[in-house]
């Protein structure tokens, strides 16, 4: 029983992890992009090398938690905010193409 609650530790930690760093580093970027006046790229470098070390911090923190439950409410609240601020500063226009080119 100990296994499964370890396993499912870890892999909250790597797609946790990565969900909530990535979404960080992203609203991080859209925010000193759109606020802070940065450059695209500019935001757009620095944001992914702090989304390394934030990742790392994340996946450490999930491991040594004492709380599961804690662990996957932080990471879910973390992403679910970090796209919301994305989405907020970033929309996506109606009229944009698809990506794959077909009319929407």
């Amino acid at each position: 029983m100990r296994a499964i609650w370890v396993s499912l530790r870890v892999l909250l930690g790597i797609g946790g992890g990565y969900a909530a760093s990535a979404a960080g580093s992203a609203a991080l970027a859209v925010t000193l992009y759109r606020l802070a006046g940065f450059d695209r790229g500019e935001s757009t470098a620095l944001c992914t090398a702090l989304g390394f070390a934030f990742y790392l911090f994340t996946l450490l923190w999930a491991l040594t938690a004492p709380s599961l439950a804690r662990v996957a409410l932080m990471l879910t609240c973390g992403a679910v905010m970090g796209y919301g601020v994305v989405h907020w500063l970033a929309p996506v226009a109606a009229s944009s193409p698809s990506p794959l080119g077909i009319g929407v």
